[in-house]
């Protein structure tokens, strides 16, 4: 698979796919070879068919996941092999909605308070207020900040995190009232703690 596995690297990397959805395609393709102990292109509709029931009634993956799976495979025959693809024919599985469990404020409380270091007091503090995934906040660095707005610049990775969480109390002892959804972001800004976000957790304790 050499020649095969090269071509689709090339593709992807034309195309500016992110270097985990490069991994991720790529290995999938393997899998799928692995599996019926054959060259992917010598496979074809059917084995995609039986790959597809698999995934999910052996192993057991979530939807999101087999879709992943579809899709990379859909890349690799029409970008690597130019070869058809039917929608039909490869339908992606219905996602499963899960209703979130929504915290209380108190709840959120106890877990900012339930922090065993300032660097993690501020992360919970910044998931809170920003509503950010929690791979946004991990690789805020100092300069993501906007120093006049105290807000996050306006770039794509960090397109979620702006403040749109209600005030809330959140300790008794330092009497820190979030009195205002960005307060979180100002204290990103602030304590000496956010200036080596990006380094190891323990050289900030």
């Amino acid at each position: 698979m050499t020649h095969l596995r090269q071509i689709m690297l090339e593709e992807l990397e034309r195309r500016n796919y992110a270097p985990g959805t490069i991994r991720c395609y790529i290995h999938v393709v393997e899998q799928f070879a692995r599996h019926f102990h054959r060259p992917p292109d010598q496979l074809g509709l059917e084995h995609i068919r039986q790959y597809q029931a698999g995934l999910l009634r052996q192993k057991k993956l979530a939807p999101s996941t087999v879709g992943q799976h579809l899709a990379a495979l859909r890349f690799f025959y029409i970008q690597v092999l130019k070869q058809g693809w039917s929608a039909a024919e490869t339908p992606y599985p219905r996602p499963v909605q899960h209703l979130p469990q929504v915290l209380s404020r108190e709840e959120v409380a106890r877990l900012i308070q339930a922090a065993r270091t300032p660097f993690q007091r501020a992360v919970l503090m910044a998931l809170y207020a920003t509503g950010g995934r929690r791979a946004e906040v991990a690789t805020l660095k100092f300069s993501d900040i906007d120093s006049q707005r105290m807000l996050p610049r306006r770039a794509a990775s960090f397109k979620s995190l702006y403040p749109k969480r209600p005030p809330m109390r959140l300790s008794r002892h330092d009497l820190l009232v979030v009195s205002a959804p960005d307060t979180a972001l100002r204290l990103l800004a602030q304590v000496s703690v956010f200036g080596c976000w990006a380094q190891s957790e323990t050289s900030c304790q």
